[in-house]
């Protein structure tokens, strides 16, 4: 997520000179992956450009280990998978209230068992045993409800089906 964050405040530096504030907005949404996603967006006459991630939320315990020490606790409670996403779009508005966008995503996805063992926070720790790098595409519609508020619904080959809003920064 830190990559993340510094890829969009890098993007911003370098057209924050170039462009009214305006034309910027911000995006969040909810997938059925059980993951959470957002972005920025910027728009230059109909074409969108989005940048944003997503991160899935999991059921893993404690805290995250990739070894067991020999005193760990051994008693499982369960296995998961958990993935976190960075996203680049680009959408053309038709209609002045329609948005047709295309995606694609990177990142990273781990695979972990969960253990029960109290001298932990959340009375368990979770050992990463597997991770792969992971990218996707997907597509998506956004409507505009008003000028500055618009909701969307999109499906990406990683994070499945999602929803979302919109908020535009117009004056």
């Amino acid at each position: 997520m830190k990559l993340t964050t510094l890829l969009l405040a890098s993007l911003l530096a370098l057209l924050s000179p170039h462009c009214n504030f305006s034309q910027w907005g911000i995006s969040a949404g909810i997938l059925t992956e059980k993951a959470v996603i957002g972005d920025i967006f910027y728009t230059s006459n109909n074409h969108i450009f989005h940048g944003g991630g997503s991160f899935q939320l999991s059921n893993a315990k404690g805290e995250e280990k990739y070894s067991r020490k020999s005193n760990y606790g051994l008693t499982t409670a369960g296995d998961g998978e958990e993935f976190y996403t960075i996203d680049f779009a680009y959408g053309y508005q038709f209609f002045d209230t329609l948005e047709v966008f295309i995606e694609f995503s990177v990142g990273k996805k781990k695979y972990y068992t969960n253990y029960i063992d109290n001298r932990f926070t959340d009375g368990g720790y979770h050992l990463v045993y597997d991770d792969d790098m992971i990218s996707g595409i997907g597509y998506g519609l956004s409507f505009e409800l008003t000028p500055k508020f618009q909701i969307f619904a999109s499906y990406n080959s990683i994070r499945k089906i999602g929803i979302g809003f919109r908020l535009k920064f117009i004056r």
